[in-house]
């Protein structure tokens, strides 16, 4: 083997024994390769704190992509509980509130509160703004490197403390409990006089936003239960009545001015409303969802002709008591649906026990 080929496996060699992850970070992967660093960052998901405290719980969007560190660090420490029994020990009523700090777990410190837990995060990225629940790193002045376990949470946009500190989350629910936290009796010094401890610091995936990706029919599945003094009252959503009733009601404004453009609108709402049902109707009759394009074509035309027209015509012809007029539109609301009840009963059903669609 010649002294090229015997370098050449050499180095090969290396980079494959040299190859090795070095997971430091929980939500980061490093490789090291013949001396030189490469990053993987994974995909992970959005995740949260959830912080309880004995005034109430507050939620907190982590946001790692501004702050990976201090993200990363804030997660370790409320993982081991570091958190449990600190204090918010500094307030300003309606401003800001500060906590984490874990020499604050002793009441017999409390001339070292605010002096703990820091100079273990190196300085990152400042935020531009400082937003209304923005939740950043407390730092030592002049220290930029100093950051650590304590943070604050801004209660009002505070203009001067822009590109100052490293935001690493924003208060997604729970503002009015910081609120009350912020309400706290201080000293001259600011310090706060009786304790509101946090209890718990649990991180968990971010939840999918309610009502959002649902369809009509998976919203309609919901109920309300209002907890009254008297008792819990249920209320059940008829998600293919809301057009149709809302549209009726425009219906009778507009006959009430009168006006044309209100009973048009009105009529085109109904008729969406209405338009839904059958659609329904058509997909259990053809045991397919979405409908045929056929059935889809006939949904359409009922949408618009039934309530979309006549009802405005009708209700014109009553406004202007123009009985000719009502006798019209009444008659072309009944072909529609006519010619809506043949279509839906000549369309092809499946044969039983035959796949649908």
């Amino acid at each position: 083997m010649t002294s090229r080929a015997v370098i050449v496996a050499a180095i090969i060699t290396a980079t494959f024994v040299r190859l090795k992850p070095d997971t430091t970070y929980d939500a980061t992967l490093r490789y090291v390769v013949s001396g030189f660093s490469r990053t993987v960052y994974a995909q992970a998901s959005p995740k949260q704190a959830v912080v309880e405290t004995t005034a109430g719980v507050f939620v907190i969007d982590l946001a790692p992509d501004a702050a990976p560190n201090q993200t990363a660090h804030f997660m370790k420490l409320a993982g081991e509980g570091a958190y449990d029994g600190t204090i918010f020990h500094r307030v300003v009523k309606y401003g800001m509130v500060q906590g984490g700090d874990p020499l604050t777990k002793d009441p017999g410190k409390r001339a070292q509160y605010g002096t703990g837990g820091l100079n273990a995060v190196k300085a990152e990225a400042r935020a531009a703004k400082m937003l209304r629940g923005s939740v950043a790193a407390v730092t030592i002045p002049g220290k930029p490197d100093s950051a650590g376990a304590q943070f604050f949470v801004v209660l009002a946009d505070q203009p001067s403390l822009d590109n100052q500190y490293t935001v690493f989350g924003h208060v997604a629910d729970g503002m009015e409990v910081l609120q009350k936290i912020s309400e706290t009796p201080v000293d001259d010094k600011g310090v706060a006089t009786e304790r509101v401890e946090v209890k718990n610091v649990a991180i968990r995936d971010t939840p999918a936003e309610p009502f959002v990706n649902e369809t009509a029919a998976e919203l309609g599945t919901y109920r309300a239960v209002l907890d009254t003094s008297a008792g819990p009252i249920a209320i059940e959503f008829f998600v293919d009545k809301v057009n149709r009733d809302l549209g009726t009601a425009i219906v009778g404004v507009g006959l009430r001015l009168p006006s044309i453009p209100v009973l048009v609108a009105g009529g085109l709402v109904a008729g969406a409303g209405q338009g839904i049902s059958f659609h329904a109707a058509l997909s259990q009759a053809t045991a397919s969802s979405p409908p045929t394009e056929r059935g889809a074509a006939a949904s359409s035309f009922f949408v618009i002709c039934y309530l979309g027209i006549s009802l405005p015509v009708i209700g014109l012809g009553a406004a202007t008591r123009a009985w000719g007029l009502l006798v019209a539109g009444q008659v072309f609301a009944a072909v529609v649906v006519a010619i809506g009840v043949a279509t839906l009963a000549r369309l092809p059903r499946p044969s039983p026990g035959a796949p649908a669609g």
